[in-house]
């Protein structure tokens, strides 16, 4: 027993799933096409279900006259589908590398900015730590001012008898 594989889509066959992600439409609105008569297809013999496959050139002959139909003006050929197809592919990957790209780019921005942010954090800290000095030579300046204050009040006191302060 066989199934549908990529050896019918090598061979330009389709599933009604793939005709109806073409069509994007339900695959049973595929299936009424093809019992209406619409579209072309054939049934796998020895497959379970004996599902259908249609034929890429069955399918672009159903788009070109659905769209004639549906008063749509354009149809596009099966080669400039795949040119066009071929570009999207090529604009995808060109535009996949340029997110790799930005990507590699962030990273190292980001790991910039952190070691940025440590040096900050150890700038904070010196700061802190100068501020602390400096309240603290304050506060030593006060004191000298008071020492000297008590050094010259001792020199002002009178001599005892014996040359002693008194």
């Amino acid at each position: 027993m066989t199934n549908y594989d990529d050896t019918h889509r090598a061979q330009g066959e389709l599933s009604t799933e793939d005709v109806a992600r073409i069509l994007s439409v339900g695959s049973r609105a595929v299936r009424r096409y093809i019992t209406q008569g619409s579209l072309k297809a054939r049934r796998l013999q020895g497959v379970p279900g004996n599902p259908y496959v249609v034929d890429t050139a069955d399918l672009d002959a159903f788009r070109a006259t659905r769209a004639k139909q549906l008063g749509r003006v354009r149809v596009v050929d099966r080669q400039d589908f795949e040119a066009d197809r071929a570009r999207a592919l090529a604009d995808a990957d060109t535009t996949r590398g340029h997110v790799e790209q930005a990507t590699l780019r962030l990273d190292a921005l980001e790991a910039r900015a952190l070691t940025i942010e440590k040096a900050l954090a150890r700038l904070t800290s010196l700061v802190n730590h100068v501020a602390i000095l400096s309240m603290n030579v304050g506060d030593l300046e006060k004191v000298v001012n008071q020492m000297n204050d008590t050094l010259s009040d001792l020199k002002e006191q009178p001599r005892g008898l014996w040359g002693r302060r008194s």
